[in-house]
């Protein structure tokens, strides 16, 4: 869970739920009701069903029994959690289920374990400055999740943090059909990234270098 002062700076957000539900055509908010829409995708887990397959799905209607049925599932996680126990839990979980006579086989294409970078990182905060100087704002500080397992790797074998800086908008229609970048964006990266290897370099005031 978040910290109590992360928590308090996201509800300064003001961030409007109906809104995003709106978007995709959707009124009522679902999941954890302690807590908000933005926790929820930014820092809690889930478990989401991709695919159900079974049975005749063809035109038209067919008397038939399915004799098997196929689903695809993966698992958003969190730091702390280990993708091989949530992995064993699963089984367990759907194997006390199973009707008699039913068999199941499960089948793996791996995972990677979740990192969280401390929002009072002193790289956050160097991050933070540049971003500022290059917009002529002041940042927020957002969550969000991704499957890129070196991140874990990084902080499990070199004990490094990582900060990722992205840039895209959120109508940028990423990995989906007409995906697009704007320019100004793309210059607007670049410079930020300039700016921030330069305050690696010449500023010391943000915390340990070694890390």
């Amino acid at each position: 869970s978040p910290a109590a002062a992360q928590r308090k700076a996201w509800k300064a957000l003001n961030f409007d739920t109906k809104e995003m539900l709106g978007g995709v055509g959707l009124k009522t908010p679902a999941g954890e009701a302690s807590f908000s829409a933005l926790e929820q995708i930014w820092v809690r887990p889930t478990v989401e069903v991709n695919g159900i397959l079974g049975g005749y799905t063809g035109a038209g209607s067919k008397t038939v029994l399915p004799a098997e049925a196929t689903a695809k599932l993966t698992f958003r996680l969190v730091a702390g959690q280990k993708p091989s126990s949530i992995a064993k839990a699963f089984r367990a979980f759907v194997k006390t289920r199973l009707p008699p006579d039913c068999k199941v086989r499960f089948v793996s294409h791996g995972g990677g374990a979740a990192v969280s970078v401390p929002h009072d990182s002193g790289w956050i905060n160097m991050a933070k400055k540049v971003l500022g100087e290059e917009w002529g704002r002041t940042p927020v500080l957002a969550g969000e999740g991704g499957s890129i397992p070196v991140v874990e790797s990084f902080a499990q074998h070199l004990k490094l943090d990582s900060i990722m800086m992205g840039f895209c908008n959120d109508d940028d229609a990423l990995h989906s059909p007409d995906e697009n970048y704007k320019v100004e964006s793309y210059h607007k990266g670049t410079r930020a990234w300039a700016r921030f290897i330069g305050e690696i370099i010449n500023q010391t005031e943000y915390g340990d270098r070694e890390t």
